[in-house]
């Protein structure tokens, strides 16, 4: 049914925290490597499947939960299924994109 997708250990330093949605940090830079795994996401959710990507606030990480099926059920929190699977790297995230839409301001690392 549903199928978490854990990303790539990009861990670089340590830092704890715990996930904040809607917390503002102004702007995200995000790493390639990350920028990558955001095109894979996009390539898994297709136009018509629901899910959520979310990024540690350094852009070092990232983690995406999204709905396999045909039909999704609703009521199902991709957000908090994202954010959930982001933080076990220790640090502090944020949801990056709802679907295909973002939710923060980003730039990619030089």
């Amino acid at each position: 049914m549903f199928k978490k997708i854990v990303a790539a250990a990009l861990m670089l330093g340590l830092a704890a925290g715990c996930a904040t949605e809607g917390k503002s940090v102004g702007q995200v830079t995000i790493t390639n490597e990350v920028w990558g795994y955001y095109q894979e996401y996009l390539r898994d959710i297709q136009p018509n499947k629901p899910g959520a990507f979310a990024v540690s606030v350094d852009g070092h990480n990232a983690y995406y939960y999204y709905c396999t099926d045909i039909l999704c059920m609703a009521g199902v929190s991709y957000r908090k299924g994202a954010l959930d699977g982001c933080k076990r790297w220790g640090k502090e995230c944020l949801v990056f994109a709802y679907r295909d839409d973002i939710q923060v301001s980003y730039k990619i690392e030089d």
